[in-house]
């Protein structure tokens, strides 16, 4: 069998670091084009924004319990195992699609106002209904554009490998002393 020689592969290994940085770099632009795109968009949109915002705070306040039991039940694996952040990271964006996305793009009362009255050849769809339809598309697209812009940030930011989040149940009951300056 043919084996290159130690400076064959190290230029064969020079080569794709070289070529992985240039598709790296592509990818990034292309993401950071994209979230340019999506920036301009929301900041076309601000009191939607706002309001869409409104809502998703809301929505997590009022399912922070469920928030909690879901990371919780992520933080101590079954039979011993360890979680991974991928499986955490997983739950998460599940139950914020399950949990938050739905309440966020449901219709509210303060919303009765801001219904369309146009009349469509649709006989199945009401006026009520296409602009309660339209109004909750257009949240669901900022709040799925805010997602992403959230995720997006995550990976265009280099952080330390070595930093590590503590799971609040280390801290729980400790007696170590805490010192405000």
């Amino acid at each position: 069998m043919f084996w290159p020689s130690a400076d064959v592969r190290r230029l064969q290994e020079q080569e794709a670091n070289v070529e992985f940085k240039f598709v790296l770099v592509g990818l990034l632009d292309t993401l950071h084009r994209a979230i340019l795109l999506i920036d301009e968009r929301l900041t076309s949109h601000l009191n939607e924004v706002k309001e869409v915002l409104t809502h998703h705070f809301a929505a997590i306040f009022d399912n922070q319990a469920g928030l909690n039991s879901t990371l919780l039940a992520r933080a101590s694996p079954p039979s011993g195992g360890d979680a991974s952040s991928d499986s955490n990271e997983r739950k998460l964006v599940e139950f914020y699609f399950a949990e938050i996305h739905p309440v966020v793009c449901k219709a509210f009362p303060e919303d009765e106002g801001e219904k369309k009255n146009d009349h469509h050849d649709d006989e199945n769809l009401s006026p009520e209904s296409s602009a309660t339809a339209e109004l909750r598309d257009r949240r669901s697209g900022i709040w799925v554009a805010l997602v992403f812009r959230m995720f997006a940030w995550l990976v265009l930011h280099d952080f330390n490998p070595d930093d590590v989040m503590l799971d609040r149940s280390e801290f729980k009951n400790s007696s170590l002393p805490v010192y405000i300056w």
